[in-house]
């Protein structure tokens, strides 16, 4: 009880002042079973990066029936917050969360 679940989505989105287009993505990405210190300085070494963070509101993990539909959860307000992020809107763009409908995790099992 008292334990909150909180997303964070990165999205990089410009390299030198370019925009990062579709295709330069996965130079960006850490996936898979690549190393990370190596990713790390691959990254580092096409600086200056532009990134964008959304921080999503913290969740209490009781209001999820199990740990899969927390899984889903997340999953769900992480592509949800990249997508935002890629397409380079604002927070108040978005109708859903303008009009203070983010994304509801369900019944409160208080």
């Amino acid at each position: 009880k008292g334990i909150y679940v909180q997303t964070l989505a990165l999205a990089y989105t410009h390299a030198h002042g370019v925009p990062l287009a579709y295709r330069d993505r996965p130079l960006i990405a850490w996936y898979g079973d690549m190393e990370l210190a190596g990713h790390v300085w691959s990254v580092l070494k096409r600086a200056p990066l532009d990134v964008h963070v959304r921080i999503s509101r913290p969740v209490a993990m009781e209001r999820f029936p199990d740990r899969k539909a927390l899984a889903r959860f997340c999953e769900e307000q992480v592509r949800r917050d990249l997508s935002l992020l890629i397409s380079n809107r604002r927070p108040g763009a978005d109708p859903a969360r303008a009009a203070g409908e983010a994304l509801d995790p369900g019944p409160n099992r208080d």
